[in-house]
């Protein structure tokens, strides 16, 4: 029985040792990706491309998307696209599509909802 006991603690130990020397992976963010400070971040997958929505403080809080391809973040569509400041941002992928909704402020504060659609 003390046998099977010492087993079971060296066992324990040896799993908590394990969980315990696991990390988290470097920064993939080495630059800055806004001007001024970054609100609302949000941040979706896609099959195996990482992709974040957040206003930039800089930009008159307008609203960006950027996703990581190819070890480096790229812009999807445009910088600062929404029509004025941006609260609340929710960002979602459905299918591909990156899609985000937000309070408008160059709407009356209205809720607007927009998809990006390709291009540049």
């Amino acid at each position: 029985m003390k046998t099977i006991l010492t087993f079971t603690l060296c066992l324990i130990t040896s799993l908590f040792m394990t969980v315990q020397a696991q990390t988290w992976s470097n920064n993939l963010v080495t630059s800055p990706l806004s001007t001024g400070a970054a609100y609302y971040v949000k941040m979706a997958m896609h099959k195996d491309t990482i992709f974040i929505a957040f206003t930039d403080k800089g930009n008159d809080e307008k609203v960006n998307v950027m996703k990581y391809s190819n070890n480096a973040w790229g812009r999807v569509g445009q910088a600062n696209f929404s029509p004025g400041k941006a609260v609340n941002l929710q960002f979602d992928i459905s299918n591909g599509t990156p899609w985000v909704a937000f309070m408008d402020a160059a709407n009356g504060n209205k809720a607007t909802v927009m998809r990006y659609s390709g291009g540049s």
